[in-house]
Parts: C-alpha cells; structure tokens; sequence
C-alpha cells in the first residue's frame, strides 16, 4: 500500500524535505499565508509531547503560518509561536489538537470536550513589507454528547460548552456526565486548553 504526501510527524527523525516543497509551491503559486493540517501526537495525551511542538515550532520557521493539529482524540492547548522569516518577526498559530467531533470515545471523558475556531486573513504591512496575517481569534468550546438510544441508534450532537454550564447538564447528559462537568470546566477548559 502506497500512501502520498506521508510526512511521519511522530518519528523521532523527522523529514520535513516534502512539507518544504509543498511550502516552496504554494509561495511560487503566490500564497502569503499558508494553513496545514497534522495528523499527530499520541491518543488521549492532553498535552502535546515535546517532539510534536519541536516539529511545529520548525514548520512555523519554514514558512506555515496556522498548524491545525488532530489525532488525540482530545483537544490539547494552543501556541503563539514566533519566529523570524524574512527578517520579519511573525507570529503563527499552532493548534495541536482540536479533539473529535465525530468520534466517541467512552473510556475517555476527556474526549467529551472540543473547541472550535474562526479566526480573520487580513493583510497590512509588518516590518514595512505588505503580508497576510491571522486576526480575530475566538474560541468556542463544544461539548459533545453521544447517547446510545433504545432502538438502537445513537443520538450525537455538539452542543455549546457554556449553555451545557449554564443549565447545569439538564440537555440529556447522564448524572455522571452532570458531575464531571465542573471537572471539564476548571481543570481541562480553563487550566489546560486556554
């Protein structure tokens, strides 16, 4: 079986020479802001290892402005990073993990939480050279409810993670889901992910 476009981001070597091509093209191309998504990290870790922000950090410098980041299957913090391209300091956004928001995985109750972004392209002029740049961000935190129903189907829906907080779970999660949304709250929205 022959996969394109393969970069091993979780190996301890890693070979970024395809992901600069890809870089190199897409400037030639005429691009000034350039998004990519990585599939990597380690499943249910909600902290992105040191190698996985190493490889960020050197794909930022390479010239990718947003890294949106999955494969978890939970969501793990966000990073400003900045680098100096072009003799311009430049400020990328890197989103290690978004979560799930298809998946359900009940072993985990950190899967339960995930967040959504939207964020600006504007361009203006930074270290007098005219660019692209991110503005704008807002973060809206998703629960995700999957209930299995008698018949057999499956009830799955993402609902807002405040107005899950504001009725106090009463929108069809279980009494054990009610009790561990405080924990979801402080500890994995508040402490880890912002």
């Amino acid at each position: 079986k022959h996969l394109i476009n393969e970069v091993r981001f979780n190996d301890e070597v890693v070979d970024l020479s395809l992901v600069e091509r890809h870089i190199s093209r897409a400037r030639e191309k005429g691009a000034d802001l350039i998004v990519a998504t990585c599939h990597w990290g380690w499943e249910f870790e909600m902290y992105p290892h040191k190698s996985t922000m190493d490889v960020a950090h050197r794909l930022a410098r390479m010239g990718i402005d947003v890294i949106l980041g999955g494969h978890p299957h939970v969501a793990q913090p966000m990073e400003r990073y900045e680098c100096i391209r072009d003799n311009v300091k430049k400020q990328c956004l890197i989103v290690y993990s978004l979560g799930d928001f298809v998946s359900y995985h009940p072993v985990t109750k950190n899967s339960k939480l995930t967040f959504v972004l939207r964020y600006k392209v504007e361009k203006g002029t930074l270290g007098g050279k005219e660019m692209s740049f991110i503005s704008g961000l807002e973060v809206l935190p998703v629960y995700i409810l999957v209930q299995d129903k008698p018949d057999g189907s499956c009830d799955a829906r993402l609902l807002k993670f405040d107005e899950v907080l504001s009725v106090n779970g009463d929108c069809g999660l279980t009494d054990e889901e009610k009790k561990d949304l405080p924990r979801l709250d402080k500890k994995v929205w508040r402490d880890i992910l912002m």
